[in-house]
């Protein structure tokens, strides 16, 4: 039962964007987290560091997240976060040839 709570803590607790975050304060009118013109270098919903195991491939494109809540927000509705994504400016990474 204690894993089970241990578990839980871990995915509620995923999507809270650090105090220190180096992102905190380059958010924009979007609500998304990055900086216009530079690659993504951190989850674009929490700021928190990428894990780069943590992927979704899109139109040609690589998103990575920091934890499962954020891919799942993305899968939600991959066509409204990409195209708010892309309207910030924030880019991506290209999916690689074969992937």
């Amino acid at each position: 039962a204690s894993v089970c709570i241990l578990l839980s803590f871990l995915v509620t607790s995923c999507g809270d964007r650090p105090a220190n975050s180096p992102a905190s304060n380059s958010t924009s009118t979007s609500g998304l987290i990055g900086e216009p013109g530079k690659t993504q270098s951190v989850d674009v919903f929490s700021g928190n560091p990428l894990n780069w195991n943590l992927y979704t491939d899109y139109n040609g494109d690589r998103l990575y997240f920091c934890c499962s809540d954020s891919r799942l927000k993305f899968l939600s509705d991959p066509s409204f976060y990409y195209d708010r994504i892309k309207r910030q400016g924030i880019l991506l990474n290209k999916t690689p040839a074969g992937g």
